[in-house]
């Protein structure tokens, strides 16, 4: 019952958020609507919030692979744009070449002022190789049936865990691809037209400690500015509108995290249950039948809040 209206609260909260974000995309497409009118002004080009896409580009990811230490994606395009050489294309990379593309695009001092979208997370799987690990170690010690079990839970986790990882770095390059800027520069059409591998390496310590420094001397700049008034009511209005949509994302990103963990927690009590029902009917031969059904029907329920636990996992991250 806590489990429930816990769930509730947090549906309720998301679906308020959802419902703020809109309004709040809404005026800011009625502000832009009325900029657009004003002839004695110009101001730069703005970008639509639903990274909604015009279908002259459009990128998927076909297939994924993991190796021992990376993650090969297969990256299928179809785009009628004339900067590139093709109308459709596959290339396959690796995390590291995401994470290349990402600094590119945030050292390109053409894109001062837009919003790079964030790089995808780097895929981490160690975790449940290695309880995998330990369960298979652990074989003897268990009955075939708990075996098969335990191991068929761990293996539905980690291809929970690989779909994320998939997910996220496909949405990042539909949010560059939905760019009308972004999607044009060069180092986004080598990295979905090269065929072959872009031999990208990861920062060195000296690059790592002259991008602190730089990071640094950034935040010491905006410290010292922070206290000058602007009197550009266009600036205010389009900070004050970006910092209360940032906000309200991230307030959105917390419960949406929560809610997951909760419906993630409700899977585990069920097969918790289930085994407890399990161990049960074998004590009781008068209440055998009855406790093996109901040990049986809390597994099916187990598999389908697992389910449901992923696919909400993977549409609200």
């Amino acid at each position: 019952k806590q489990w429930y209206q816990r769930r509730v609260a947090i549906t309720a909260g998301i679906t308020n958020n959802l419902r703020q974000l809109r309004e709040t995309s809404r005026k800011a497409n009625m502000m832009t609507a009325e900029d657009e009118n004003e002839p004695t002004r110009e101001h730069a080009s703005t970008v639509s919030l639903s990274d909604e896409n015009d279908g002259r580009l459009t990128v998927s990811i076909s297939d994924a692979v993991s190796e021992l230490e990376t993650v090969k994606f297969t990256i299928q395009t179809k785009t009628a744009l004339p900067s590139f050489s093709q109308h459709q294309m596959s290339v396959i990379r690796c995390h590291e070449e995401f994470i290349w593309l990402h600094d590119m695009l945030s050292e390109n001092p053409e894109y001062a002022g837009y919003i790079i979208p964030p790089a995808p997370p780097k895929p981490d799987f160690e975790e449940a190789r290695d309880k995998l690990t330990r369960v298979t170690a652990a074989e003897n010690t268990m009955t075939e049936e708990e075996y098969k079990k335990l191991r068929k839970e761990l293996e539905s986790d980690y291809l929970a865990l690989f779909k994320k990882t998939v997910a996220m770095h496909e949405i990042y390059l539909l949010r560059i691809a939905a760019h009308n800027k972004l999607r044009e520069d060069s180092n986004f059409r080598v990295f979905l037209e090269y065929a072959k591998d872009l031999k990208v390496r990861s920062k060195n310590k000296k690059e790592i400690i002259g991008g602190f420094f730089k990071s640094m001397t950034k935040n010491v700049d905006e410290a010292l500015l922070s206290g000058q008034k602007d009197k550009d009511e266009f600036f205010i209005e389009r900070r004050t509108f970006l910092e209360d949509y940032h906000l309200r994302i991230k307030e959105t990103t917390k419960k949406s995290e929560s809610l997951s963990a909760s419906t993630n927690g409700l899977s585990f009590d069920y097969m918790q249950v289930a085994g407890c029902l399990a161990l049960l009917s074998t004590r009781d031969p008068s209440l055998q039948r009855f406790m093996a059904q109901s040990a049986i029907t809390f597994e099916s329920l187990q598999k389908l809040q697992k389910r449901t636990s992923t696919d909400e996992d993977l549409k609200l991250t």
